[in-house]
C-alpha cells in the first residue's frame, strides 16, 4: 500500500507526471522515504495505458536479455 496517493491525470505524460511526484516529494523533505515506498506510489498512481507500455517494455527488454529476473527468498541470510 502506497504512503500517500498520487493519480496520473488522463492524457498526462509519463514524465510530467514523475515531474509532478518529484516536485511533490521535494515538498516534503522532512520526510524520509524509502525508493521502494516512491516507487510503490508510482506504480500505484500510473494510469492502466502507462502500465500497459511499462509492461511491454519490461516484455521487450526480457527477450532482449537486458532484464535479469532471480527469485529472492526472505528467509536466506548473507
Amino acid at each position: 500500500m502506497a504512503i500517500f496517493h498520487l493519480p496520473q491525470f488522463e492524457h498526462e505524460p509519463f514524465w510530467q507526471y514523475l515531474s509532478r511526484l518529484n516536485d511533490y516529494h521535494a515538498q516534503y523533505v522532512h520526510f524520509t522515504y524509502e525508493k521502494w515506498e516512491i516507487c510503490d506510489v508510482m506504480l500505484e498512481g500510473i494510469t492502466h495505458e502507462t502500465r500497459a507500455t511499462f509492461g511491454s517494455m519490461l516484455i521487450g527488454s526480457q527477450a532482449h536479455g537486458s532484464v535479469v529476473a532471480f527469485k529472492v527468498d526472505p528467509t536466506e541470510t548473507s
